[in-house]
């Protein structure tokens, strides 16, 4: 399975980082599997929590509207699901998230390099995006 995910912890290291002392350095991930989205706890010290159940370890938990999520002592999410179709998301972003979402598993992977890919990624991205030209811009349609 080719999930789409968001890393989540204490640390730069991660996706989404939160300054909280009791947030694990990885604490959790969420994604995407094509058909709804889920949390995992990343094995943190002191867990993932859903509607107050405390999650397992590794074992994916499916994700439906109103849930809360808390992590650690002082995180509480509340879950937003919402329909969208292609046609409410741009080209730029389906790319920028897809190349966020495997420069991510780059660098969680410990690939040596790992930034330089990523660096590589985003410029191979912006080189794809077509920008006006100041021509254009001026003299207009």
């Amino acid at each position: 399975m080719d999930a789409s995910f968001v890393s989540l912890g204490r640390t730069k290291k991660t996706k989404i980082h939160l300054k909280d002392n009791s947030i694990s350095e990885k604490h959790a991930e969420f994604a995407w599997n094509g058909s709804h989205w889920t949390v995992t706890d990343t094995n943190s010290s002191n867990g993932t929590r859903v509607n107050g159940a405390k999650l397992e370890p590794f074992a994916p938990h499916v994700l439906k509207a109103g849930e809360h999520v808390a992590m650690g002592d002082d995180t509480i999410m509340t879950v937003e699901l919402s329909e969208q179709t292609l046609g409410d998301v741009s080209l730029e972003g389906l790319l920028r998230a897809h190349f966020d979402s495997c420069c991510q598993g780059l660098q969680e992977a410990g690939a040596e390099r790992a930034r330089e890919m990523v660096a590589r990624c985003h410029e191979a991205l912006d080189s794809l995006m077509v920008k006006p030209s100041a021509a254009a811009m001026v003299a207009g349609p």
